[in-house]
């Protein structure tokens, strides 16, 4: 798990490599299974419906930074980012960044279909999701942990990128920043897709990896069990979220059991392109209640005993 030499040698990884060391082993000693896309925008409304809950709040949604839509959204911009210049926040890659009043998984800022990832989701909210597929099913639903999910994502590949070659076949195999993007990441690019959309993909647009999952880099970052940590000292080896740390007080509280910062995984739609590669993380300084148009969710549950979820 983590950034290899190979990693190391691609352009732009200065800033992510020292979040992805050090590289170490971790062994499973139980068997889970991971959801094959990210939950779509009619998978949670089954659960809306089917339980009235009501989602949606203050989202943060990026904008494209040029374009015939550059700055445009749907959406009133919330007092709190009314301090800003048209509410668009600064040091947002490209100053494309917009916190609204309200949005939730059926209108993220733009109209999407049934068949996208479902955004504008909070922390707390993609739980309730879980929470009543499990009484659905009758399984522990949850969110993968950090090491479940770098495991899927490579599905044995050891390279950068899950499908072994490099940055000018990344467009064939996941949704980022390409090259005809509306998004400043563009300018990293190798390659451009086609068509190249301003927001997310259908699910499963793109290629699976080995193991048959789809977007498991690219369209939207996903949420995961763990707290982020800088690096990898003191990482668990068993698959097992890490929650707390002692040595690192500023990313957690552990005397109040609590994430300051909450790890993400695959990046999104105006990512940099190095960024969709197995190894690449990040986390989110917000509570549980944070939204965001690039943010959705992958389902994991364990099917076998000894996990680290286990109630027995």
């Amino acid at each position: 798990m983590g950034a290899t030499e190979e990693d190391a040698k691609l352009p732009f990884t200065e800033y992510h490599i020292p979040s992805e060391t050090p590289r170490h082993e971790v062994t499973f000693d139980y068997q889970f299974a991971i959801g094959k896309f990210t939950v779509t925008v009619a998978e949670f409304a089954a659960f809306v419906e089917d339980t009235g809950f009501e989602a949606g709040g203050e989202c943060y949604l990026r904008i494209p930074d040029s374009g015939p839509n550059q700055g445009k959204f749907i959406g009133a911009v919330s007092r709190k980012a009314g301090q800003y210049e048209r509410g668009i926040i600064p040091g947002s890659g490209g100053g494309g960044l917009v916190l609204v009043e309200y949005a939730d998984f059926r209108k993220p800022g733009v109209e999407v279909e049934d068949t996208q990832p479902a955004t504008c989701i909070s922390r707390n909210e993609a739980k309730a999701y879980l929470s009543w597929l499990s009484k659905k099913t009758g399984r522990r639903y949850r969110f993968p942990t950090e090491a479940e999910w770098e495991y899927a994502t490579r599905a044995g590949e050891t390279r950068p990128f899950f499908y072994g070659a490099g940055r000018d076949e990344l467009c064939d195999h996941g949704n980022f920043a390409d090259g005809d993007s509306v998004y400043s990441s563009a300018m990293a690019a190798q390659c451009a897709e086609a068509p190249s959309l301003e927001y997310t993909y259908p699910v499963g647009s793109f290629g699976p990896n080995n193991w048959g999952l789809f977007d498991m880099v690219g369209n939207v970052f996903e949420y995961i069990e763990d707290c982020y940590f800088p690096n990898y000292k003191g990482a668990p080896d068993d698959g097992s979220p890490w929650l707390f740390s002692n040595a690192h007080q500023e990313y957690s509280t552990p005397a109040e059991g609590a994430c300051k910062v909450w790890g993400l995984r695959g990046y999104f739609f105006d990512s940099i392109d190095i960024a969709l590669r197995s190894a690449a993380r990040c986390g989110v300084y917000e509570d549980e209640d944070m939204r965001g148009n690039n943010i959705g969710m992958r389902v994991a549950v364990s099917i076998s005993s000894g996990a680290w979820d286990d109630p027995r």
